[in-house]
This record gives C-alpha cells, structure tokens and sequence, in this order.
C-alpha cells in the first residue's frame, strides 16, 4: 500500500510539471501573468510636456547601472503623489493625461491598460502600492503587482 502512495504522488508530481512546462510558453507573453518582478525603483523624471513627473519601475534582477530588461514602466505625470491615490493611466484630468505604462523587452515596449493605486508615497525616499493592467487576452481580466519602489536619486532637466 505504502509504495502504490509513493508511486501515485511520483506520478502526479511528474505530471504536475509536465503540464506546467507544457504551458510555459503556450501563451503570447502580453497574456501571460507575470513572476518575479520583486525589485522596484521610483524616481523624478519629466512629462511629455516637461512638467514634472514620477517613474516607476518594476524589474526581474537588481537595477546597478543600466535598467534590466523585461521591465514594466509606471510614468504618473504629477509632481507629487498622495496617499490612496488611484490613478488610471491613459485618463485624462483636466487638460493633462494622468499617465503611462508600459511593458518593455528584448524587442521593444508595449503600452499597457492600466491603472496604479498609491498606498504610501515618501518623497525621496519610496512609493509603496499596486499596479494593475489588463491581460491582453480579450478577457477584460486584470493583474496585480504590488511594489515597494526605493528611491534612486536622479534630477531630469523638465523644460
């Protein structure tokens, strides 16, 4: 009895990842729903119009001098942030879009439907909160990163 146990869990485990390694890449990547994006970066950067703005940047490995790629993009085209802040970023608000976002790989960027919730906003120091876009499936569903972005320092010449 013990060593059909052990053969029915061998059989399933083998399976189990047989299917996974099947479907790793079965989907188009715009559809697949992302992993290990743990290390986040915010800084100061300029809007199209060169008014001031906050990038966002959520990578697979450590940022050290150059930007690591694939990496998703979170361009908020205000100064400053607050707290509970959600902002859809292809809407506009008044005369001025609230933002961008994108994905970017070894063969480009893509634009992406999405929207970021600000839960914590430390000028200088991090933004804390949840990115969230539309798998591009034609399902309408929708995916969550949540991010801790630490500060880098940079000043961007807006204007």
């Amino acid at each position: 009895m013990r060593r059909m146990l052990i053969l029915l869990a061998s059989v399933l485990t083998l399976a189990a990842g047989g299917v996974a390694w099947l479907n790793a890449d079965a989907a188009p990547p715009g559809t697949r729903v992302p992993t290990g994006f743990q290390h986040a970066y915010a800084m100061h950067d300029c809007a199209p119009w060169d008014g001031p703005a906050v990038a966002i940047y959520l990578t697979e490995r450590p940022w050290s001098v150059e930007l690591p790629r694939p990496h998703y993009r979170i361009a908020v085209w205000r100064g400053s942030l607050r707290d509970g802040q959600v902002l859809r970023l292809d809407q506009r608000e008044g005369n001025n879009p609230t933002g961008a976002a994108s994905y970017c790989d070894g063969r480009g960027c893509r634009p992406l439907d999405a929207r970021v919730v600000v839960r914590q906003f430390r000028r200088d120091r991090h933004v804390e909160g949840e990115f969230f876009w539309k798998l591009g499936d034609g399902t309408g569903r929708e995916v969550v990163l949540p991010f801790r972005a630490e500060w880098r320092k940079h000043t961007p010449l807006c204007g």
